[in-house]
């Protein structure tokens, strides 16, 4: 049944997996996505989407609200500012008030800037408060700060892309994690996306991602890595490696086989989780 579009709708939220004696409602959500024009430029406007959901069953109640809007600052939409504001209640004790997390949220970006306008800038800042039992003035908050720059290039005519983030969270004084000093959290990340022109005779381009990311946090430093390629071998057979090192100690390895005519690949790889498990359940892992 069509929805209608500009205004609130009302859904219930049902718990599919309830007592057959219940008609497995559990409360009730309110929702509404629409448009505010302005009124100088018609062609302009705001999209903003509003959402309230409230939630009660024996053990506990909820109770979440979102709203979130785009302005855009030029009618190409290449500078865009998105806002959003989040509430969720957590469940309490009978006869104590719920904690309440607030969240507050703003990202601007940039498209086709820099001399080539090859990059696209963004800034977000950001702000959370936990109010304990529901009050405002109690319970840590933490602000938070984004810069990412991400620019598009081409190596040897083919397609390449790079992003740079930087972050930032930090309590903010006067609350109980400020007394905290190392609590402070700065982290940097890092990917790569290049394609390979054929190569090692391969008949098609392949895909090649590189990530990096480094986080400081409580005086510690921790990284990890990641590399992945994917290269076609026909028209509908796909297969792709992934090598992770999320610490110093530790390396992943992963396989993608997707293949329509060697599908026994398929049960073969199935094999390895099987017998790590079986390994784990013996107690030899």
């Amino acid at each position: 049944m069509p929805e209608a579009t500009g205004g609130w709708v009302v859904r219930p939220n049902i718990e599919n997996h309830g007592a057959d004696t219940s008609d497995g409602i559990e409360g009730l959500a309110l929702e509404k996505v629409a448009v505010a024009r302005s009124r100088g430029d018609p062609l302009m406007g705001v999209p903003y989407h509003h959402l309230l959901s409230a939630m009660s069953t024996k053990d506990q109640a909820v109770v979440t609200a979102r709203s979130e809007a785009t302005v855009y600052h030029n009618r190409s939409g290449t500078a865009t500012t998105s806002l959003s504001v989040d509430m969720q209640t957590t469940s309490a004790m009978p006869g104590t008030a719920p904690d309440i997390l607030f969240s507050g949220r703003a990202d601007s970006r940039v498209q086709a800037f820099g001399r080539n306008g090859n990059h696209r800038l963004t800034l977000g800042v950001m702000g959370s408060r936990l109010a304990e039992e529901g009050s405002l003035t109690r319970g840590p908050a933490v602000v938070g700060l984004r810069i990412q720059d991400s620019a598009k290039a081409r190596l040897n005519g083919l397609p390449a892309e790079a992003a740079v983030v930087l972050g930032l969270i930090a309590p903010v004084e006067g609350t109980s994690t400020a007394e905290d000093q190392s609590s402070h959290c700065q982290g940097i990340s890092m990917d790569l996306t290049a394609t390979l022109e054929k190569p090692l005779g391969s008949q098609h381009d392949v895909p090649v991602s590189l990530s990096m990311n480094a986080v400081r946090y409580n005086g510690k430093i921790q990284g990890g890595a990641a590399v992945s390629m994917q290269w076609r071998t026909g028209l509908r057979d796909v297969s792709g490696v992934r090598i992770s090192v999320p610490n110093p100690t530790q390396v992943g390895l992963s396989l993608k086989v997707k293949s329509t005519e060697h599908w026994w690949v398929g049960l073969l790889a199935m094999t390895i989780p099987l017998a790590s498990l079986l390994l784990e359940s013996l107690g030899l892992q």
